[in-house]
């Protein structure tokens, strides 16, 4: 038997899951409810399954455990309650290129680096040759509070155009949400796979630590700046600019660049850069 803060599980004949929070249990060997809706009811995160797209060898499948024979992966199941601009009904079995080509370099450059890090992830190597069974990374999108809104309502954004929505603008400082996701990679061994798990947290400027705030609007303006135009930048900079002034920090200083360019441009060059 094991315990944690949320739930209960029950190893007794590995058929029985009891959430303490919301009072429900889970029988495992019946049926009635998919493993993938049972996680999505246990785990505060969303949970996404990639899978490998195979490439054709004389019209049949090469199914292999050596990367080169993967030419990409595609969304094959989600449970995705708080989208970040996108619609899980329509890109459900899209490949990785397709979800992210609105995405600045997608083609030219970020495109290739990321598909290299998923084969490294889904067959479990870095490119030292050691186990890597997990990675994180933290992707930052501004957006604005909006009246009549609820909390449900500012997590599941399905459309990119509804994190700034013209009717706002300009916005305030008062309006500006800094929407976190931990996204989360794990290896799905037996099929080549990837677990892609992401976790969205919401603050408003006043909330957040000043160091915090600080490196929340320095990870966007090191961006190229196409990358920070796509995170809307000329909509939210000026009241943050103003806001952050206030506390000291001076976001010009963020902007400056040094003669070899951005932390995250230098990534791009050396292929280790993601979305």
């Amino acid at each position: 038997m094991a315990y944690d803060r949320v739930s209960r599980v029950l190893l007794e004949e590995g058929s029985k899951i009891e959430n303490k929070t919301t009072g429900e249990t889970f029988h495992l060997a019946d049926g009635k409810m998919k493993p993938l809706e049972i996680a999505a009811r246990l785990v505060i995160e969303d949970i996404n399954i990639l899978l490998p797209i195979h490439k054709l060898e004389n019209g049949k499948l090469a199914l292999s455990n050596k990367d080169e024979r993967i030419d990409g992966f595609h969304l094959v199941a989600s449970a995705t309650l708080f989208p970040a601009g996108w619609n899980l009904k329509e890109r459900i079995s899209w490949t990785i290129q397709e979800l992210h080509r609105p995405v600045p370099y997608w083609d030219m450059k970020l495109g290739i680096a990321v598909l290299k890090t998923l084969k490294k992830i889904a067959f479990g190597v870095t490119p030292t040759g050691k186990p890597a069974p997990e990675r994180q990374r933290l992707a930052v999108f501004p957006q604005a509070d909006q009246p009549g809104k609820t909390l449900g309502d500012l997590l599941c954004v399905q459309n990119g155009d509804d994190f700034f929505p013209v009717y706002l603008r300009p916005i305030a400082v008062e309006q500006m949400i800094f929407r976190r996701e931990k996204q989360c990679f794990l290896r799905l061994k037996s099929v080549n796979g990837i677990l892609f798990t992401v976790r969205t947290y919401l603050s408003f400027p006043d909330e957040t630590e000043a160091s915090e705030l600080e490196g929340l609007i320095r990870q966007i303006l090191m961006l190229p700046e196409d990358h920070a135009a796509y995170k809307q930048l000329d909509i939210w900079y000026p009241c943050m600019r103003d806001y952050c002034a206030k506390l000291g920090i001076d976001c010009n200083n963020l902007r400056r660049r040094d003669q070899k360019g951005t932390v995250r441009e230098r990534e791009q060059k050396e292929g280790r850069s993601g979305r």
